[in-house]
């Protein structure tokens, strides 16, 4: 697999601190920079999902309130 490589680029006090973890870690501070940024990119592709879902969710309440209304209203319970 061809890799592409390119510059990021830090102010000192968050590379220090990069620098910092990866070293407590063990590992390169590329391969940390990699995977930030692979779960990163599934997190983005995951949060629409969730948006639409809670959306929909959100419409299937409102049904089953105004549902629970009508049921109320038409069996002369309190509303």
């Amino acid at each position: 697999m061809t890799m592409h490589t390119t510059t990021v680029r830090f102010d000192p006090e968050i590379w220090s601190r990069l620098k910092l973890v990866t070293n407590d870690l063990g590992i390169a501070t590329a391969d940390y920079i990699r995977a930030a940024t692979i779960q990163r990119l599934e997190r983005t592709g995951y949060e629409p999902r969730v948006l639409a879902l809670e959306s929909r969710l959100k419409r299937v309440e409102q049904l089953v309130a105004r549902i629970a209304r009508h049921l109320r209203f038409s069996t002369g319970g309190a509303s």
